[in-house]
This record gives structure tokens, sequence and C-alpha cells, in this order.
């Protein structure tokens, strides 16, 4: 039997352990994983026993199309993600048009087409739209924002997230929720603006931590009422950890991500930054760091996502109250993980589950997340010590740029494999077209 690729002298992770070998790859899929391999193969990439993991699965971008092409495409973000070693990315809703409709999600289908790696899509949510939820096929998630400038997309009441809630649950569907309440912030505007806060000092402010936390209860009371799946986005808080931990020790169903800004980035920072570092919700403090990544670590924090949302640098050096929100994310989200693995925080095993493995088991998605026989080959191989400096000028965003410029990391990707074609190697993305995923609910 021949084979079309071979990782010969791979280390990977397999049944919960490092362990070595080489990977046989045909149609796409995983064919064999022996510890020397055996079949004739049409190519054979000698990796010298770097690191070969499941390929990253980024659960939370924005590739902007249709509406916004000028500061992102399907191209270049997946270009970005390849370079990453991302393999797979779910991309929101809040297009424009925002994917509302069945129409909507095919029109973005179409745009789809041109990634080099695998895509899956959220879809989104409107009170007067509910009814497009039930018809919406081969979806990732149901999307809710219970903040956001469009007024369409709000969902802020625990009954309309049981309504929700209820739509989704015989599908076991997920539910993924932008955690920051709408109500919050307006009382919080109009308590604040009075106080002649310096307008950096007033976005922290309004868009605070009570915001966080009020929307986090007002999930979890519709969540305990109906049950489901929920999937909490971008966690920034302390508190609201604690929340989940104490609701997961008797309803694991619900689970969370934090992106590696909240992680690694602070207020302080966003200061210094001025409007560049304007992101929703805002960076926190530093005891906020420190409490997300013990989040990760003991697996109430399930994913880490990029919220990957490029802005041109125009649109972010706007004074704060019209600067855009958001950072480009998606090529730096493992190399930031990967610097931590160095320094002994994280375990590589643990990596792989928060970017590979949990995504896939949440978002029901096929043969995907592990380094299986059978499995999709969509593979990541990385060299844990070199060590690199991210700069703008290597990002493959079409916004150009990332909030970790100048920033010294030690764990690289050298190479990424999409369907058991080369996606990226030392050459630079490569032509190796994307699928769109298969959920598998």
């Amino acid at each position: 039997m021949q084979v079309d690729l071979t990782l010969k002298n791979s280390k990977f992770p397999y049944l919960n352990e490092l362990v070595e070998g080489d990977i046989e790859i045909k149609d796409g899929k995983i064919f064999a994983i022996k510890k020397v391999s055996s079949n004739p193969s049409e190519k054979k990439i000698d990796v010298k026993g770097k690191l070969v993991l499941p390929g990253v699965i980024d659960v939370h971008v924005h590739f902007r199309e249709p509406g916004y092409s000028y500061k992102e495409d399907w191209e270049t973000g997946s270009m970005a993600a390849a370079a990453g070693g991302v393999t797979t990315v779910l991309d929101m809703p809040n297009t424009n048009p925002p994917t509302l409709t069945n129409a909507n999600l095919e029109e973005k289908r179409t745009y789809a087409r041109k990634s080099i790696i695998n895509f899956g899509f959220h879809f989104g949510s409107s009170k007067g739209k509910l009814n497009e939820i039930a018809r919406a096929k081969n979806i990732v998630s149901v999307k809710v924002y219970m903040a956001n400038k469009n007024p369409d997309l709000i969902i802020n009441q625990v009954e309309d997230l049981e309504k929700i809630l209820r739509l989704t649950k015989e599908r076991k569907l997920p539910v993924t929720v932008h955690a920051e309440d709408h109500s919050t912030i307006i009382k919080l505007e109009e308590k604040i603006e009075a106080r002649g806060l310096e307008p950096l000092k007033f976005y922290g402010k309004v868009r605070s931590r009570e915001c966080a936390i009020k929307a986090m209860e007002k999930i979890l009371r519709a969540y305990c009422s109906v049950g489901g799946k929920i999937h909490v986005c971008h966690v920034s808080t302390k508190e609201e950890t604690l929340l989940l931990q104490n609701i997961k020790l008797s309803k694991p169903d619900i689970t969370a991500e934090v992106t590696p800004h909240h992680l690694f980035l602070t207020e302080e920072e966003f200061l210094n930054k001025g409007s560049v570092g304007k992101v929703n919700p805002p960076l926190r403090e530093e005891k906020d760091n420190i409490e997300l990544f013990k989040a990760v670590l003991n697996g109430t924090i399930s994913v880490v996502a990029s919220d990957h949302a490029p802005h041109t640098l125009e649109e972010k050096e706007k004074e704060i109250e019209e600067a855009s929100p958001g950072f480009p994310g998606v090529q730096t989200l493992l190399p930031l993980l990967l610097n931590q693995v160095n320094k002994g925080n994280i375990s590589i095993l643990r990596v792989c589950r928060i970017t590979s493995e949990n995504p896939a088991a949440i978002f029901n998605l096929k043969d995907k997340g592990k380094v299986k026989e059978g499995f999709d080959a969509d593979l990541t191989v990385v060299d844990l010590k070199k060590s690199y400096v991210i700069r703008n000028e290597e990002m493959y965003s079409k916004c150009g740029w990332t909030p970790f410029h100048h920033k010294r990391v030690k764990g690289k990707v050298l190479l990424t494999i999409v369907n058991g074609e080369i996606a990226f190697d030392d050459a630079g993305p490569q032509k190796s077209l994307g699928k769109e995923v298969k959920v598998s609910c």
C-alpha cells in the first residue's frame, strides 16, 4: 500500500503521552502511526525529532468577509492562520451583512472557498430571526452578543437566552456567548460620564469587570433553567473564572475560552498603547492574568482562542471613542503558548488539549483534534527550541500588525499540514485549499 506522505522521526501526542515514530498520510487522513513506517510513500519528510502536534483549531476568528475585506479576507486570514500552525478556523457572524439567515450563510460559504485551511461558521442570532436557527445546516454554534454596536445583534435578557437554548438543546448545538452586559454598560456610562475622566480611563470603567460578571450571571441563570450547551467567549476576569468553577462542579456542559491578549497583556499596557490597545472585553489587571492562566491549567477554561479581530492601524489610531476594538491574533496564538511551554508554565499536552482536542469536542467537529489513525491529517510541526522576535512585518494578516510586536518567543511553527497537504513551510503559505468542517450534530 502506497501512502501520500510520511512524516519520519516524529514526536507527537498519542493516548495522553508523547511518543516517537512515523506518521503515514493517505487521502487527507492519518493512515497509520508506526514506530518505523513500512509502506512506500510518494513523499517523505524527516522532521528530525521535532514535535508534530494536532493542527490548532482556532474557534474564534473574524475573517471579515463579506463587508470588510479591506482589512481581512479569507485568503489573507487563512495565510496568517497557516503561518501560526492553525489548520481550522471557526468564523464569527458579525460581518456585513451579519450571518443571521441561511442566505447570509450561503453567501459567506462562497467567500470562504479562498481559504487555504479548513473552516466552519458560527451562526448569528437576532430576536426577529430566531426561526432561521432551526434551518441552518452544518453550523458549529449559535452566537449571542449580549452587547454589540449593532442593536439588531443584542440579546441581553435571560428569557431570550433561554429561548435560544431551547432551540439548540435537542441538536446539542453550542450557544456561544459574548459575555458583556449591555444594560450595565449603559448604566455605567450614565453614572461615570459626569466624573470627567480622561477618555482612555473612561472606556475601561464602562466596560468594567462588573459588566462581565453581570453577563456571566445572566448566562448561568439561563443555563441552569434550560440546560443545553453554552460556550462563553473571551473570559477576562478573575470573578468570571470563580463563577465558572463553581457551576462546572454540577453542570459540565458549560465551557469557556480565553484569549492570549487577556492572558499576557494588561490594562496598564492598554493605557500605554492608547486607542490601539482598545479591545472588548478590555484588558484587565495582572491578577486577572494570573487567575485566567490557573483556570486554563485546572480545566475551568477549556480553550484558548485568538478572537482574531483585524482592523487597520488607521482605524485603531483614532480617538478612543471612535477607534475600532480588537486585535489580530490567529498567527501568534500557538507561538505565545509554546513560549509558555518553554518557561515551564504549561505542558505541551495541555496546549494540545486547549487548542485542538477540546475545540473539536466542544464544537462537534468530526475527525479532528488528535493525532490518531482515521482522523484528518491536520498537523503542525514545531521547533520548541527556536527563538525569534514577533514582528509586524512578518504578519500575513491584511491589517499588517500585532499587539505582540517586538516580543521574543521560544517555539516556532515550521510546517502546517491541512488535509494531508502542505499549507505552510519555510517558503511561506502554500496554495493548499481548505474544506468546510463536518459538524456531527
